[in-house]
Protein backbone atom coordinates (compact mmCIF):
# COMPACT_ATOMS: atom_id res chain seq x y z
CA UNK A 1 0.00 0.00 0.00
CA UNK A 2 1.54 3.18 -1.28
CA UNK A 3 1.84 5.85 1.68
CA UNK A 4 2.62 9.33 2.49
CA UNK A 5 2.83 11.78 5.36
CA UNK A 6 3.57 15.55 6.58
CA UNK A 7 6.69 16.49 7.93
CA UNK A 8 5.99 15.82 11.54
CA UNK A 9 3.81 12.78 10.65
CA UNK A 10 0.60 13.86 11.89
CA UNK A 11 -1.80 14.16 8.67
CA UNK A 12 -1.54 10.65 6.96
CA UNK A 13 -3.22 9.14 4.12
CA UNK A 14 -2.95 5.86 1.23
CA UNK A 15 -2.81 7.39 -1.94
CA UNK A 16 -3.46 5.52 -5.27
CA UNK A 17 -0.01 6.59 -6.57
CA UNK A 18 2.42 8.48 -5.98
CA UNK A 19 4.09 10.45 -9.43
CA UNK A 20 7.63 11.90 -10.04
CA UNK A 21 7.72 13.87 -13.30
CA UNK A 22 10.50 15.00 -15.06
CA UNK A 23 8.77 16.74 -17.62
CA UNK A 24 6.48 18.93 -18.48
CA UNK A 25 4.35 16.48 -20.72
CA UNK A 26 4.79 14.00 -17.85
CA UNK A 27 3.14 16.08 -15.59
CA UNK A 28 -0.02 16.76 -18.46
CA UNK A 29 0.12 12.79 -19.31
CA UNK A 30 -0.89 12.40 -15.30
CA UNK A 31 -3.50 14.99 -15.00
CA UNK A 32 -4.98 13.10 -18.23
CA UNK A 33 -4.81 9.97 -17.02
CA UNK A 34 -6.45 10.94 -13.14
CA UNK A 35 -9.06 12.47 -15.50
CA UNK A 36 -10.11 9.69 -17.86
CA UNK A 37 -10.27 7.28 -14.51
CA UNK A 38 -12.18 9.64 -13.00
CA UNK A 39 -9.67 9.97 -10.35
CA UNK A 40 -8.56 12.99 -8.15
CA UNK A 41 -4.65 14.52 -7.88
CA UNK A 42 -2.97 16.53 -5.67
CA UNK A 43 0.86 18.02 -5.54
CA UNK A 44 3.07 17.60 -2.63
CA UNK A 45 6.35 19.17 -1.74
CA UNK A 46 7.79 19.46 2.02
CA UNK A 47 4.98 18.61 3.14
CA UNK A 48 5.63 21.13 5.71
CA UNK A 49 1.70 22.29 6.56
CA UNK A 50 -0.70 21.12 9.34
CA UNK A 51 -3.16 21.58 6.88
CA UNK A 52 -5.73 18.70 5.02
CA UNK A 53 -4.23 20.28 1.46
CA UNK A 54 -2.68 17.56 0.19
CA UNK A 55 -4.43 14.33 1.98
CA UNK A 56 -6.27 11.87 -0.77
CA UNK A 57 -6.43 8.15 -1.27
CA UNK A 58 -6.20 9.52 -5.45
CA UNK A 59 -2.79 10.38 -6.97
CA UNK A 60 -0.09 12.17 -5.84
CA UNK A 61 2.46 14.22 -7.60
CA UNK A 62 5.85 15.03 -6.37
CA UNK A 63 7.67 18.08 -8.10
CA UNK A 64 11.24 17.15 -7.11
CA UNK A 65 12.69 15.53 -10.30
CA UNK A 66 10.64 18.12 -12.74
CA UNK A 67 13.33 19.53 -14.70
CA UNK A 68 12.63 23.78 -16.15
CA UNK A 69 15.71 25.26 -17.09
CA UNK A 70 16.06 28.18 -15.04
CA UNK A 71 16.25 31.41 -16.88
CA UNK A 72 17.08 35.03 -15.97
CA UNK A 73 15.48 38.13 -17.59
CA UNK A 74 16.85 41.43 -16.00
CA UNK A 75 15.57 40.88 -12.41
CA UNK A 76 12.72 37.93 -14.11
CA UNK A 77 13.89 34.63 -13.08
CA UNK A 78 11.84 31.39 -13.91
CA UNK A 79 12.46 28.38 -11.98
CA UNK A 80 10.96 24.83 -11.46
CA UNK A 81 7.68 24.88 -9.39
CA UNK A 82 9.65 21.96 -7.11
CA UNK A 83 12.75 24.23 -6.57
CA UNK A 84 12.80 24.52 -3.01
CA UNK A 85 13.21 27.64 -0.88
CA UNK A 86 16.53 26.02 0.34
CA UNK A 87 18.33 25.62 -2.78
CA UNK A 88 16.67 28.64 -4.53
CA UNK A 89 17.53 31.10 -1.98
CA UNK A 90 21.81 30.28 -2.66
CA UNK A 91 21.02 29.99 -6.73
CA UNK A 92 19.76 33.31 -6.18
CA UNK A 93 23.13 34.98 -4.57
CA UNK A 94 24.92 33.37 -6.86
CA UNK A 95 23.32 35.60 -9.45
CA UNK A 96 23.67 38.59 -7.54
CA UNK A 97 19.42 38.48 -7.04
CA UNK A 98 17.45 37.41 -4.02
CA UNK A 99 13.52 37.07 -3.43
CA UNK A 100 12.21 40.19 -1.98
CA UNK A 101 10.97 38.40 1.39
CA UNK A 102 10.15 34.90 2.18
CA UNK A 103 9.48 32.77 5.45
CA UNK A 104 11.36 31.76 8.09
CA UNK A 105 11.58 27.77 6.85
CA UNK A 106 13.40 27.34 3.60
CA UNK A 107 12.10 23.42 3.12
CA UNK A 108 9.20 23.98 1.11
CA UNK A 109 8.64 23.87 -2.57
CA UNK A 110 8.16 27.61 -4.59
CA UNK A 111 4.90 26.64 -5.18
CA UNK A 112 4.21 25.09 -2.16
CA UNK A 113 5.08 28.29 -0.36
CA UNK A 114 3.12 30.31 -2.37
CA UNK A 115 -0.33 27.91 -2.53
CA UNK A 116 -0.51 27.85 1.28
CA UNK A 117 0.21 31.81 1.38
CA UNK A 118 3.56 31.80 3.16
CA UNK A 119 3.71 35.57 4.41
CA UNK A 120 6.95 36.00 6.23
CA UNK A 121 7.36 39.42 7.86
CA UNK A 122 7.94 42.77 7.35
CA UNK A 123 6.46 46.40 7.12
CA UNK A 124 6.26 47.01 3.52
CA UNK A 125 5.90 42.95 2.50
CA UNK A 126 2.95 40.86 1.12
CA UNK A 127 2.55 36.79 1.15
CA UNK A 128 5.40 35.41 -1.14
CA UNK A 129 2.70 34.64 -3.93
CA UNK A 130 2.96 38.64 -5.02
CA UNK A 131 6.64 38.37 -6.16
CA UNK A 132 5.19 35.89 -8.74
CA UNK A 133 4.47 37.47 -11.99
CA UNK A 134 3.15 34.59 -14.30
CA UNK A 135 3.39 30.53 -13.82
CA UNK A 136 3.16 27.72 -16.50
CA UNK A 137 0.59 25.30 -15.63
CA UNK A 138 -1.43 22.32 -16.38
CA UNK A 139 -4.74 22.88 -16.01
CA UNK A 140 -7.94 20.69 -14.62
CA UNK A 141 -8.36 20.09 -18.84
CA UNK A 142 -4.48 18.79 -18.70
CA UNK A 143 -3.94 21.65 -21.15
CA UNK A 144 -0.93 23.18 -20.27
CA UNK A 145 -0.59 26.92 -20.24
CA UNK A 146 0.74 30.47 -19.24
CA UNK A 147 -1.01 32.33 -16.56
CA UNK A 148 -0.58 35.66 -16.82
CA UNK A 149 -3.37 37.88 -16.37
CA UNK A 150 -3.76 40.19 -13.37
CA UNK A 151 -7.33 38.53 -12.94
CA UNK A 152 -6.11 34.99 -12.86
CA UNK A 153 -3.00 35.74 -10.98
CA UNK A 154 -5.27 37.01 -8.23
CA UNK A 155 -5.92 33.47 -7.47
CA UNK A 156 -3.10 31.85 -8.63
CA UNK A 157 -0.61 33.39 -6.14
CA UNK A 158 -2.78 31.82 -3.82
CA UNK A 159 -4.28 28.63 -5.24
CA UNK A 160 -4.30 25.95 -2.44
CA UNK A 161 -3.39 23.57 -5.28
CA UNK A 162 -6.81 23.38 -6.66
CA UNK A 163 -6.68 25.83 -10.07
CA UNK A 164 -3.95 23.37 -11.68
CA UNK A 165 -0.31 21.84 -11.58
CA UNK A 166 1.65 24.47 -11.17
CA UNK A 167 5.22 23.83 -13.54
CA UNK A 168 6.96 26.31 -13.30
CA UNK A 169 6.94 30.09 -11.79
CA UNK A 170 8.78 33.64 -12.74
CA UNK A 171 9.79 35.67 -9.87
CA UNK A 172 10.08 39.00 -9.84
CA UNK A 173 13.34 39.94 -7.89
CA UNK A 174 15.58 42.40 -6.25
CA UNK A 175 19.44 42.86 -5.88
CA UNK A 176 21.11 40.93 -3.26
CA UNK A 177 22.07 43.14 -0.28
CA UNK A 178 23.14 42.51 3.59
CA UNK A 179 20.53 42.65 6.36
CA UNK A 180 21.64 43.37 10.29
CA UNK A 181 19.63 41.34 12.27
CA UNK A 182 19.32 42.93 16.01
CA UNK A 183 18.16 40.24 18.30
CA UNK A 184 16.39 42.14 21.46
CA UNK A 185 15.27 40.68 24.78
CA UNK A 186 12.45 43.05 25.87
CA UNK A 187 10.04 43.29 28.30
CA UNK A 188 5.97 42.21 27.43
CA UNK A 189 4.83 45.89 28.41
CA UNK A 190 7.89 47.66 26.99
CA UNK A 191 6.97 45.40 23.88
CA UNK A 192 3.33 46.51 23.96
CA UNK A 193 4.62 49.97 24.16
CA UNK A 194 6.85 49.64 21.58
CA UNK A 195 4.67 47.66 18.92
CA UNK A 196 4.12 50.01 16.43
CA UNK A 197 7.32 51.94 16.89
CA UNK A 198 9.05 48.59 16.11
CA UNK A 199 6.44 47.96 12.90
CA UNK A 200 7.04 51.20 11.58
CA UNK A 201 10.34 52.20 12.14
CA UNK A 202 11.79 48.31 10.56
CA UNK A 203 11.95 46.78 7.64
CA UNK A 204 11.30 43.41 9.24
CA UNK A 205 10.24 42.24 12.51
CA UNK A 206 9.84 38.81 13.99
CA UNK A 207 8.94 38.51 17.86
CA UNK A 208 8.89 35.29 20.25
CA UNK A 209 6.85 35.12 23.20
CA UNK A 210 5.48 32.22 24.98
CA UNK A 211 1.98 33.34 25.52
CA UNK A 212 1.28 34.76 29.49
CA UNK A 213 5.04 35.40 29.90
CA UNK A 214 6.49 38.46 31.37
CA UNK A 215 9.66 38.40 28.41
CA UNK A 216 9.51 38.80 24.59
CA UNK A 217 12.17 38.36 22.50
CA UNK A 218 12.14 40.92 19.40
CA UNK A 219 14.54 40.05 16.15
CA UNK A 220 14.64 43.22 13.99
CA UNK A 221 15.98 43.02 10.46
CA UNK A 222 16.91 45.91 8.25
CA UNK A 223 19.13 46.19 4.80
CA UNK A 224 22.32 47.78 5.62
CA UNK A 225 25.25 49.08 3.57
CA UNK A 226 27.96 46.73 4.99
CA UNK A 227 29.11 43.69 2.59
CA UNK A 228 28.81 40.26 3.92
CA UNK A 229 29.39 36.97 2.28
CA UNK A 230 27.29 34.77 1.70
CA UNK A 231 25.99 31.61 4.04
CA UNK A 232 24.11 31.00 7.89
CA UNK A 233 24.86 33.79 10.21
CA UNK A 234 23.56 31.15 13.13
CA UNK A 235 26.86 29.73 14.47
CA UNK A 236 26.64 25.81 14.63
CA UNK A 237 26.04 25.72 18.18
CA UNK A 238 22.72 27.78 17.91
CA UNK A 239 21.66 26.33 14.91
CA UNK A 240 22.06 21.98 16.08
CA UNK A 241 22.99 22.53 19.70
CA UNK A 242 20.59 25.19 21.03
CA UNK A 243 17.66 24.69 18.04
CA UNK A 244 17.42 21.33 17.70
CA UNK A 245 19.07 19.34 20.50
CA UNK A 246 18.07 21.11 23.89
CA UNK A 247 14.68 23.02 22.21
CA UNK A 248 13.80 19.06 21.20
CA UNK A 249 14.47 18.44 24.54
CA UNK A 250 12.70 20.42 26.35
CA UNK A 251 9.63 19.78 24.50
CA UNK A 252 9.32 16.78 24.32
CA UNK A 253 9.52 16.40 28.67
CA UNK A 254 7.24 18.98 28.78
CA UNK A 255 4.64 17.59 26.66
CA UNK A 256 5.69 14.14 28.54
CA UNK A 257 4.97 15.83 31.81
CA UNK A 258 3.13 19.14 31.77
CA UNK A 259 3.38 20.65 35.29
CA UNK A 260 7.17 21.11 33.78
CA UNK A 261 6.66 22.92 31.23
CA UNK A 262 6.36 26.88 32.80
CA UNK A 263 10.19 25.70 34.30
CA UNK A 264 11.32 24.33 31.43
CA UNK A 265 9.59 27.55 29.20
CA UNK A 266 11.95 29.38 31.46
CA UNK A 267 14.94 28.01 30.41
CA UNK A 268 14.50 28.20 27.23
CA UNK A 269 14.13 32.53 27.67
CA UNK A 270 17.40 32.12 29.56
CA UNK A 271 19.04 30.23 26.87
CA UNK A 272 17.60 31.73 24.42
CA UNK A 273 16.47 34.91 24.60
CA UNK A 274 20.01 36.36 24.32
CA UNK A 275 20.77 40.04 22.50
CA UNK A 276 23.09 39.79 20.06
CA UNK A 277 24.10 41.39 16.28
CA UNK A 278 24.38 39.51 13.37
CA UNK A 279 24.82 40.33 9.49
CA UNK A 280 24.30 38.16 6.29
CA UNK A 281 22.91 38.20 3.59
CA UNK A 282 18.87 38.83 2.81
CA UNK A 283 18.28 35.23 2.44
CA UNK A 284 20.30 34.40 5.51
CA UNK A 285 19.69 36.61 7.61
CA UNK A 286 16.03 36.25 7.66
CA UNK A 287 15.83 32.43 7.35
CA UNK A 288 15.76 30.59 10.62
CA UNK A 289 16.79 26.60 11.13
CA UNK A 290 14.43 24.05 11.23
CA UNK A 291 12.72 23.80 14.39
CA UNK A 292 12.21 20.27 15.79
CA UNK A 293 8.42 18.67 15.33
CA UNK A 294 5.36 20.74 16.83
CA UNK A 295 1.81 21.79 16.05
CA UNK A 296 1.12 25.51 14.32
CA UNK A 297 -1.82 27.38 13.90
CA UNK A 298 -2.17 30.92 12.92
CA UNK A 299 -4.49 33.92 12.51
CA UNK A 300 -3.73 36.93 10.71
CA UNK A 301 -5.82 39.81 12.49
CA UNK A 302 -5.94 43.80 11.86
CA UNK A 303 -2.32 45.31 12.12
CA UNK A 304 -4.25 47.85 14.71
CA UNK A 305 -5.51 45.43 16.75
CA UNK A 306 -1.93 43.31 17.76
CA UNK A 307 -1.53 44.72 20.89
CA UNK A 308 -4.91 43.83 22.59
CA UNK A 309 -4.83 40.62 20.54
CA UNK A 310 -1.72 39.41 21.81
CA UNK A 311 -2.65 40.61 25.49
CA UNK A 312 -5.88 38.98 24.99
CA UNK A 313 -4.28 35.30 23.85
CA UNK A 314 -1.54 35.42 27.03
CA UNK A 315 -5.34 35.77 28.87
CA UNK A 316 -6.85 32.75 27.15
CA UNK A 317 -3.81 30.99 28.29
CA UNK A 318 -3.37 31.57 31.55
CA UNK A 319 -7.47 31.79 32.46
CA UNK A 320 -7.80 28.09 30.96
CA UNK A 321 -4.59 26.76 32.06
CA UNK A 322 -3.07 26.07 28.93
CA UNK A 323 0.49 24.64 28.81
CA UNK A 324 1.99 26.20 25.78
CA UNK A 325 5.88 25.12 25.40
CA UNK A 326 6.54 26.51 21.97
CA UNK A 327 7.20 30.28 21.42
CA UNK A 328 4.17 31.91 19.46
CA UNK A 329 5.67 33.75 16.46
CA UNK A 330 4.55 37.30 15.85
CA UNK A 331 4.86 38.63 12.67
CA UNK A 332 3.45 41.13 9.79
CA UNK A 333 3.00 41.97 6.44
CA UNK A 334 1.31 44.38 4.24
CA UNK A 335 -2.21 44.30 2.56
CA UNK A 336 -2.51 42.84 -0.85
CA UNK A 337 -5.18 42.27 -3.68
CA UNK A 338 -4.61 38.46 -3.42
CA UNK A 339 -8.18 36.69 -3.40
CA UNK A 340 -7.53 34.01 -1.00
CA UNK A 341 -4.50 35.53 1.06
CA UNK A 342 -4.75 36.73 5.14
CA UNK A 343 -3.95 40.43 4.03
CA UNK A 344 -6.74 41.19 1.43
CA UNK A 345 -7.34 44.41 1.52
CA UNK A 346 -5.79 44.41 5.46
CA UNK A 347 -2.18 44.99 6.92
CA UNK A 348 -1.69 41.86 8.66
CA UNK A 349 -0.47 40.91 12.30
CA UNK A 350 -0.25 37.39 12.28
CA UNK A 351 -0.34 35.42 15.66
CA UNK A 352 0.43 32.12 15.87
CA UNK A 353 -0.50 29.64 18.53
CA UNK A 354 2.46 27.28 18.57
CA UNK A 355 2.72 24.11 20.71
CA UNK A 356 4.11 20.50 21.00
CA UNK A 357 1.67 19.50 23.97
CA UNK A 358 -1.43 19.46 22.09
CA UNK A 359 -2.61 17.87 19.00
CA UNK A 360 -4.84 19.22 16.34
CA UNK A 361 -7.96 17.91 17.43
CA UNK A 362 -7.54 19.77 21.64
CA UNK A 363 -9.41 22.43 22.66
CA UNK A 364 -6.39 24.59 22.94
CA UNK A 365 -6.80 24.98 18.66
CA UNK A 366 -10.15 25.70 18.98
CA UNK A 367 -10.18 28.38 21.99
CA UNK A 368 -7.11 30.49 20.18
CA UNK A 369 -9.47 30.20 16.85
CA UNK A 370 -12.46 31.27 17.85
CA UNK A 371 -10.98 34.10 20.00
CA UNK A 372 -9.17 35.56 17.38
CA UNK A 373 -11.63 35.14 15.14
CA UNK A 374 -14.51 36.26 16.64
CA UNK A 375 -12.63 38.96 18.51
CA UNK A 376 -10.51 40.44 16.36
CA UNK A 377 -11.64 39.89 12.49
CA UNK A 378 -8.87 37.05 12.49
CA UNK A 379 -8.09 35.14 8.69
CA UNK A 380 -6.98 31.68 9.80
CA UNK A 381 -3.43 30.49 7.34
CA UNK A 382 -4.53 27.95 4.79
CA UNK A 383 -1.58 25.98 5.72
CA UNK A 384 -1.80 25.16 9.37
CA UNK A 385 -4.15 23.42 11.49
CA UNK A 386 -7.85 24.27 11.20
CA UNK A 387 -7.95 25.96 7.77
CA UNK A 388 -11.15 27.40 6.87
CA UNK A 389 -14.06 26.01 6.30
CA UNK A 390 -16.66 26.77 3.68
CA UNK A 391 -19.38 29.27 6.00
CA UNK A 392 -15.81 30.76 7.34
CA UNK A 393 -13.95 31.19 3.99
CA UNK A 394 -17.08 33.00 2.65
CA UNK A 395 -17.26 35.09 5.71
CA UNK A 396 -13.92 36.39 6.08
CA UNK A 397 -11.61 36.68 2.90
CA UNK A 398 -13.59 39.25 0.48
CA UNK A 399 -12.09 37.50 -2.46
CA UNK A 400 -13.65 34.17 -1.77
CA UNK A 401 -16.39 34.05 -4.38
CA UNK A 402 -14.36 35.68 -7.30
CA UNK A 403 -12.01 32.88 -6.50
CA UNK A 404 -14.02 30.25 -7.07
CA UNK A 405 -15.21 31.55 -9.87
CA UNK A 406 -12.04 31.20 -11.73
CA UNK A 407 -11.63 27.35 -9.89
CA UNK A 408 -14.77 26.28 -11.50
CA UNK A 409 -12.85 27.59 -14.79
CA UNK A 410 -9.90 26.04 -14.13
CA UNK A 411 -10.83 22.42 -12.95
CA UNK A 412 -14.50 22.02 -13.80
CA UNK A 413 -14.28 18.24 -13.30
CA UNK A 414 -12.64 18.44 -9.73
CA UNK A 415 -9.52 16.76 -10.29
CA UNK A 416 -7.15 18.71 -7.91
CA UNK A 417 -10.39 18.29 -5.21
CA UNK A 418 -9.62 16.14 -2.13
CA UNK A 419 -12.15 15.74 0.49
CA UNK A 420 -11.22 19.42 2.18
CA UNK A 421 -11.06 21.47 -1.17
CA UNK A 422 -14.49 19.76 -1.92
CA UNK A 423 -16.10 20.46 1.02
CA UNK A 424 -14.69 23.94 1.03
CA UNK A 425 -16.08 24.72 -2.59
CA UNK A 426 -19.31 22.37 -2.32
CA UNK A 427 -18.37 20.37 -5.16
Amino acid sequence: MTKWHDWDGTIRCNPSSIEYPTTEQEVVSIVQRALEQGTTLRVFGAGHSWSPLVKSDGILINLDRLVVPPSIVGNLVTVSAGMRLRDLGPWLQQKGLALKNLGAITAQSIAGAVGTGTHGTGREFEVIGSQITSMRIVDGKGVARDVGSATEMAAFRLSLGCLGVVVSVTIECVKDHSVELLQIPMEFDEFLKKFEHLYVENERVRAYWFPGSKRVFVNTMNTVQTPSKPGSIYPWFEAVVKRQVLMGAFWRLGSACEPLIPMLNGLQETIGYKRGKRLGRVFDAITTPMPPFHQEAEVAIPIEDGPAAVQAYGRLVRQKGYKVNVPSEIRFAHSDDILLSPGNGMKACYIGGYTATYRRNDPFFTDFYDMLKGDFRGRPHWGKIDAPDRKTAMAIYPGFTSFEKIRNQCDPQGVFANSYIKELFAL
